[in-house]
């Protein structure tokens, strides 16, 4: 019924203020379920969310051009300006992305391990709704993206404290298809996600709560960009140097503490890197000595490898 609602809302350019007492009865009802830890409801209700967000930018967001705090010149706001528009557009575009984190931190608080990954998941649609919509102004994608990162990677953080959150990045707005979906876009906004996955990443390596395969989401997204540098150089090669420059710091931090439960993300971080060397495509001299140079300051990875290759099983077992 409050989806229905919204379909309206949004058909029929529902202004924010208007939807004041429907948003208020969504997340209110959704929390109580939250707390009563009915799943089934509150999952119903974090996937409809991103549904809702997607109807109000497609047929509900003012077009950029028309909100004056956008459209600054020389700082100052243009002749001509409208508080309504530029009050709704930032309901719009902030109302339900903030409505998705307060409850998904919710089911995070009452340890709902599937209402959480419903949740999350939900950020990454969202994501997709703002990368490809035909309706939205650069300036207002690269808002939008930076509200989803910040609170996905927040929450992520949050959920990474408990038992059940294991793979959500993989759901997340943080997952190599989304990274390498935005880099493709080649504009001012393209950097968002990859910023925020790196960010991820190394505050869940400090807390020691890096899980091993999301180092394949850095990886697979360098790999893209070697791939792709022939069609655009500057950000995809931009791109492959902060990959470089982030595993580097990976390696700073684990051989601070190389503890045996750690010697497995050391190989791995350097195996990603070492596989931005392998990877064909058209590298400039510089990503080349980049990659280089990185790799030869794992000073370490001799003597792990070694290490490691003892603990290996081979087939067949010898008897």
């Amino acid at each position: 019924m409050v989806g229905a609602i919204h379909s309206y809302c949004a058909e029929n350019q529902v202004q924010w203020h208007e939807m004041i007492e429907l948003n208020e009865f969504m997340e209110n009802t959704t929390k109580i379920c939250i707390r009563k830890k009915l799943d089934d409801i509150s999952r119903d209700a974090l996937y409809m969310i991103p549904q809702i967000f997607e109807r109000h930018i497609k047929n509900n967001t003012p077009e950029q051009k028309n909100i004056w705090d956008l459209n600054l010149v020389d700082g100052k706001p243009p002749e001509k300006t409208d508080h309504n528009i530029s009050n709704h557009w930032q309901h719009i575009s902030h109302d339900y992305t903030y409505m998705q984190a307060k409850l998904t931190q919710e089911a995070i608080e009452n340890e709902l391990s599937e209402v959480v990954s419903t949740g999350i998941h939900g950020f990454n649609s969202m994501t997709s709704t703002t990368i490809n919509s035909n309706n939205l102004g650069n300036e207002q994608v690269r808002i939008i993206l930076n509200y989803i990162s910040y609170e996905a990677k927040r929450l992520l953080i949050d959920a990474s404290k408990k038992d059940f959150w294991d793979r959500m990045v993989k759901i997340s707005p943080f997952d190599s298809f989304s990274i390498t979906n935005c880099l493709d876009k080649k504009k001012m906004y393209s950097n968002i996600l990859l910023l925020g996955a790196s960010r991820l990443q190394l505050d869940l390596l400090k807390a020691g709560r890096l899980p091993i395969f999301e180092l394949n989401d850095l990886g697979t997204a360098g790999r893209h960009c070697i791939h792709e540098i022939e069609k655009s150089n500057d950000i995809y090669e931009q791109s492959i140097n902060f990959i470089v420059a982030v595993f580097s710091e990976m390696r700073k931090l684990l051989e601070r503490n190389l503890s045996d439960d750690r010697k497995n993300l050391y190989l791995e971080v350097y195996s990603q890197l070492e596989s931005l060397q392998r990877w064909k495509g058209k590298k400039s001299k510089e990503i080349k000595e980049k990659i280089s140079t990185g790799l030869d300051k794992f000073s370490k990875i001799t003597k792990i490898k070694k290490e490691l290759k003892k603990e290996d099983m081979v087939w067949p077992l010898d008897k």
